[in-house]
């Protein structure tokens, strides 16, 4: 697989012999500094960094390479590849929703109620490490619940807590079943339109919220453990609206406004919220 502006293919592009150097591009040396790095563990993914090269397009040093290829996958889906370009200045996210918790099996609004982990929840925390293993970041940040920091440490090791990474609060909803709710109530999540609860706050200003942390990240890439609704807020900025499973990755070029994978965990998980 070949690469370029995130765009992939099974063979090289057409202008790569023509447009790209000779000499062979360390991703570590193009101006791309990581500092954090994951635990070391068995995984099903492998890199192959041979003949990475450098082109410019538009002043955006991009490379057209062979990409993160999986090994044996039993499906389609789990054999999808991440491709990315070599840009200085970008803004990159790695969002990774915490595993399963009784809330989010049962359709309960967790919001800032402080769950743990189900054991399937831990499974899909570990399923995440193979992904992770071998990848840099200039940082490595997690909401302080305890699903997601538990979900970093599985996933990753130590990161640092931002309460500014919280879920949407969801005020008198807390706690409360999906299936229980008003019609009106559930179309308003449903949509992210409309919904202001009371002693809660409204998705503009979970939004706000999450931009505040967003806007003091130095650029480069960074890993971002969190809730399914501030995945969907940000990739809603993306285009592209839709809520994750638990135990997904999604990988976001905030500069660019520009979802550039989604990864869901291989192990299954109810998802209520969608009935």
């Amino acid at each position: 697989w070949y690469c370029r502006r995130w765009r992939c293919s099974s063979s090289a592009p057409a202008s790569f012999a023509a447009r790209s150097s000779t000499a062979d591009l360390d991703p570590d040396a193009a101006g791309t500094r990581p500092v954090a790095s994951g635990r070391s563990g068995a995984s099903e993914f492998q890199s192959d960094r041979a003949a990475v090269r450098p082109t410019i397009q538009g002043g955006v040093r991009a490379v057209a390479a062979p990409c993160v290829r999986p090994g044996p996958a039993p499906n389609a889906a789990a054999a999808r590849v991440y491709c990315a370009a070599v840009d200085t200045n970008a803004l990159e996210l790695w969002l990774v929703r915490h595993g399963e918790t009784a809330c989010s099996r049962d359709g309960v609004l967790a919001g800032w109620t402080d769950v743990p982990l189900t054991a399937v929840g831990i499974a899909q925390a570990e399923a995440v490490r193979p992904l992770l293993a071998g990848e840099r970041f200039a940082g490595a940040w997690s909401s302080d619940l305890q699903r997601t920091v538990a979900t970093a440490r599985l996933a990753w090791g130590e990161v640092t807590t931002d309460p500014r990474l919280r879920e949407i609060n969801f005020g008198e909803f807390e706690g409360r079943a999906w299936a229980t709710l008003d019609p009106a109530v559930r179309n308003a999540i449903a949509t992210f339109d409309g919904f202001r609860p009371e002693r809660g706050e409204s998705f503009d200003e979970a939004f706000v919220r999450v931009g505040g942390f967003l806007d003091g990240l130095p650029p480069g890439r960074h890993l971002v453990f969190t809730h399914g609704g501030v995945i969907r807020l940000l990739t809603r900025a993306a285009g592209q609206d839709g809520f994750v499973p638990t135990g997904t990755v999604v990988g976001l070029d905030w500069t660019r406004r520009t979802v550039l994978f989604t990864r869901e965990s291989p192990i299954a998980s109810p998802r209520p919220f969608d009935e």
